[in-house]
């Protein structure tokens, strides 16, 4: 058992997260910044960022195929061999940590990172795919920052061994900024021209994936794939200045800029995968249902309206969150899941998306971790029946979703987590940005309208990542 106990402390004289993100950790090659800072949602409260490389960090990276955890740390690396939510869960049960009595923030340390979505071989999948990139991939950073974006506070939190005074480390005093201007934004939202994006499945074959699609649920075998299709882009300029874009371009509850090493993480997902708080309350926010914002107040409300009222989008979220009440009533008390809205209509800066929220409670015997395994990959990704349907998916897409579809935040060692389904995110890699876009097929989907849905989807990324935006 490790034994560390928490501190924390004010910064007085830091307001800016951008600011001290670029003072601090922008040439480290280990790093993360989970951002809620500009997200109107009244839960996203909360901005965590530090590094990899910080003495006493550890750093994670699972190989689903190989099965094999790698963990980078003070006393240099090992490997271990086996389950990656098995480890994990034997990591985090490894660590007792000693928090002040009250905690102004909810993240009390732990590893912040991904899960991709080839886990799903540990969860009733099949290994058919390899990522390039590590199916996991998580940061344990001893010393970090909270931003309380609601009380407009700033944390220092630091671990040290229980019973030893903490060691603060000195800020460099060009950290303690005042807030920056704005920029203004050029982002317009709206398709993208399919002739701009280097797409896996040109438009003839991702419409020709959804007819094939649309057989398998005239035949019996899902009610409701979710079809990927990838998208890539030249991109030579600096990874944080992309993610500045997109976090100006679509202010969301999980935005993110993750580190690691040879790639980046671009994130600006709306969606929360699950939120599991000390208590063991969990909770999942499925987004099935997409409409683009309109051009004026008029357009703008009418596709609002047309998606709240729209049968076939109604029926797609409603299939995912049967899915989501039926993983967590394997972990749950019985009778305690429950769905206390559905078919709420939540508004982006590039859509309009139809979102509802399923709650229940843990049981005790059943961990954080264990909880996060019932349920991944998230069913919002997959379909419904979740096991055969990505079985389709396997056969229908041609290569590892990677990154994409996973599951994105933190996990603490007290016992809570909060991550977001990885949707409108970027893999940044030797100059090339890769990211998923998809949609929901069911019995009335049109093929041609689920095409213009991927192209909607694509424009956020494609606007961080477009050399026309820096002009």
């Amino acid at each position: 058992m490790l034994n560390m106990q928490l501190a924390y402390r004010l910064c007085p004289n830091v307001h800016d997260p951008l600011a001290l993100f670029e003072q601090l950790y922008v040439n480290d090659h280990h790093s993360f910044w989970l951002d809620s800072e500009k997200s109107e949602r009244p839960n996203a409260r909360y901005s965590i960022m530090g590094s990899g490389q910080a003495q006493g960090s550890i750093r994670l990276a699972y190989d689903v195929n190989r099965e094999s955890l790698t963990l980078d740390g003070p006393k240099g690396r090992r490997t271990m061999a086996g389950d990656f939510f098995f480890l994990l869960n034997q990591i985090m049960e490894s660590v007792h940590v000693a928090v002040p009595q009250y905690l102004p923030f909810e993240f009390k340390g732990g590893f912040v990172g991904y899960m991709g979505y080839e886990l799903k071989a540990l969860t009733g999948g099949h290994k058919v795919y390899q990522s390039d990139h590590p199916d996991a991939g998580f940061i344990f950073a001893p010393h970090f920052f909270v931003f309380d974006h609601h009380d407009q506070k700033v944390y220092e939190c630091l671990f040290s061994a229980t019973g030893t005074a903490p060691q603060w480390p000195s800020l460099p005093a060009s950290a303690q900024v005042a807030q920056k201007a704005e920029t203004e934004l050029r982002f317009v939202p709206g398709a993208v021209d399919e002739l701009k994006l280097s797409l896996e499945d040109g438009p003839e074959d991702y419409i020709c994936k959804v007819k094939q699609s649309l057989q398998y649920i005239t035949d019996g075998n899902s009610y409701e794939i979710c079809l990927t299709n990838r998208a890539r882009m030249s991109y030579s300029g600096a990874p944080l200045a992309a993610y500045k874009r997109m976090r100006e371009a679509s202010p969301v509850p999980y935005g993110a800029y993750l580190c690691f090493d040879s790639f980046c993480v671009l994130s600006a997902s709306p969606e929360t995968f699950l939120r599991v708080d000390e208590g063991g309350l969990i909770e999942s926010r499925p987004i099935k249902g997409t409409r683009t914002r309109g051009r004026d107040s008029v357009e703008d409300q009418r596709l609002r309206e047309d998606l709240e009222a729209s049968a076939k989008d109604r029926a797609e979220n409603l299939m995912i969150v049967d899915l989501v009440r039926h993983d967590l009533n394997r972990v749950c008390h019985a009778g305690s899941v429950h769905v206390p809205h559905i078919f709420a209509v939540e508004s982006f800066s590039s859509v309009h998306q139809l979102v509802s929220t399923v709650r229940g409670h843990l049981r005790n015997d059943i961990s954080t971790i264990e909880a996060i395994r019932a349920c991944f990959p998230g069913g919002s990704m997959t379909g419904a029946p979740k096991k055969r349907t990505m079985e389709i998916i396997d056969g229908l897409e041609t290569c590892a979703r990677g990154v994409y579809s996973g599951a994105l935040g933190w996990i603490s060692f007290c016992g809570g987590a909060e991550l977001s389904i990885i949707i409108r995110t970027a893999v940044l890699h030797k100059q090339i940005a890769e990211f998923g876009i998809g949609g929901a097929i069911v019995a009335h989907s049109d093929p041609y309208e689920e095409l213009e849905e991927t192209l909607i989807k694509a424009s956020v990324p494609y606007y961080s990542f477009s050399t026309e935006s820096e002009k």
